[in-house]
């Protein structure tokens, strides 16, 4: 899996999916942003980036959309409105 920058990290998305194709015979998965955390720690997708999902799997590569967590206080609130949902789900 190589992990592919948007207009957040100030990419060039086209040549960058250009790049992917070439190589999506040594690749098996593609992680972007596509999301950041909302009100109660909901995921919103950013607005303003380009949505690469299809180009990917049109490779046939898996595609794992991720989302940006760039403060310390959005993690924060991730964690915790999602501890209980994590620690329900451990054994």
């Amino acid at each position: 899996m190589v992990w592919m920058g948007l207009e957040i990290t100030g990419e060039d998305v086209p040549r960058d999916l250009a790049l992917i194709h070439c190589y999506r015979r040594d690749l098996t998965a593609v992680s972007y942003e596509q999301y950041e955390l909302g009100a109660g720690a909901t995921l919103t997708l950013i607005p303003g980036i380009s949505n690469v999902t299809a180009t990917v799997e049109s490779d046939g590569l898996q595609a794992w959309p991720l989302s940006a967590v760039s403060v310390c206080g959005g993690l924060y609130r991730f964690m915790k409105y999602t501890y209980g949902c994590v620690s329900g789900c451990m054994p």
